[in-house]
């Protein structure tokens, strides 16, 4: 009897713009691997081994600064990413925040 895995997933949703980026597609690097690219309003889902990994985003020579994570077996880690002026950023769906626009600190909701 043959035993079934779950997948362990990275997941990437790009936000649709009207003009900045809009015809650009960002390269998805996976610890320092291309793993696939995302396009304007698109999303990518890509297996990987669960652990520790950095992600970051290339285009047209710029680069998002890199995002690390953990995940385990069996788990999806979902990121989002839209562009910014002088280059793409991405961060953990979880925090419903892109980096701060004044100095690229990750900044995460507060609930009460």
């Amino acid at each position: 009897m043959a035993v079934e895995t779950m997948a362990t997933v990275f997941r990437l949703e790009r936000a649709g713009t009207l003009w900045r980026d809009r015809g650009v597609t960002y390269d998805v690097v996976l610890d320092g691997f291309v793993v696939g690219s995302v396009a304007n309003g698109e999303a990518v889902a890509v297996r990987i081994d669960p652990g520790r990994h950095r992600v970051w985003l290339v285009a047209d020579g710029r680069h998002s600064t890199p995002a690390a994570f953990d995940l385990a077996p069996g788990a999806t880690a979902a990121f989002r990413c839209r562009p910014y002026p002088k280059a793409p950023a991405i961060w953990p769906d979880r925090t419903a925040m892109p980096p701060s626009r004044t100095n690229g600190a990750r900044r995460l909701r507060q609930t009460a």
